[in-house]
């Protein structure tokens, strides 16, 4: 076991943080158990619960310290709160901003949000942005029901869209993943899948 007065409390938690990741990255989380955890890191049981109280609680540490609000404000709400008069190279630039996020957090991020990962990470995120999506607006989204449904329906599919592309590979160019993340939110699913099968030759019937 690893002499714990060697190093600080932070890096005892990092420690067992970065231990737990290794493992969940393979596993769910369901599968992981503090024993497994301690085996990885080199401590003892009594050390890991010096410091957490479970392995979800290791879990919530990681994600609240992945992504900060003022991240998101520098993305995504500076698209889903512009205005139709919104620039194109800006709106292009808040996609790459979000791309760039995951990028940044490639270890953590598509894992999270992918098949295996945690199914309340989106949900989180949304939670830290409501805060500042409500000053922005001066606005309590609260009070809103329909905004909270729009706001859902727009960050789910945009980061659930960069978390497919990460986990089929990237298997198209990063600006065309740019491109269809414009389109589907500038002019719409429907709009977007016709002119898709169209590029293909393929032309849909009218009703």
């Amino acid at each position: 076991m690893k002499a714990e007065t060697s190093v600080t409390a932070s890096q005892t938690r990092e420690n067992l943080m970065s231990a737990f990741w290794s493992l969940y990255k393979e596993n769910r989380i369901e599968k992981i158990t503090v024993a497994s955890i301690c085996k990885v890191a080199g401590y003892n049981r009594s050390t890991f619960y010096a410091y957490f109280q479970d392995i979800y609680e290791v879990l919530d540490a990681i994600e609240e310290e992945l992504i900060t609000p003022e991240v998101f404000e520098k993305s995504i709400l500076s698209f889903l709160l512009s205005g139709s008069s919104y620039a194109s190279t800006n709106k292009e630039m808040a996609f790459q901003y979000m791309i760039k996020l995951f990028e940044d957090s490639c270890d953590y991020i598509p894992i999270l949000l992918g098949e295996h990962g945690d199914p309340a990470f989106r949900q989180k995120l949304m939670d830290k942005l409501t805060p500042h999506i409500t000053a922005l607006l001066k606005y309590n989204l609260e009070d809103n029901k329909e905004m909270q449904y729009i706001l859902e329906y727009q960050s789910a599919g945009v980061l659930n869209v960069i978390a497919k592309w990460y986990a089929n590979g990237k298997n198209i160019p990063y600006e065309d993943l740019v491109r269809l993340l414009m389109n589907l939110s500038t002019k719409g699913m429907q709009n977007e899948i016709f002119s898709n099968l169209e590029n293909r030759g393929i032309r849909m019937k009218s009703s």
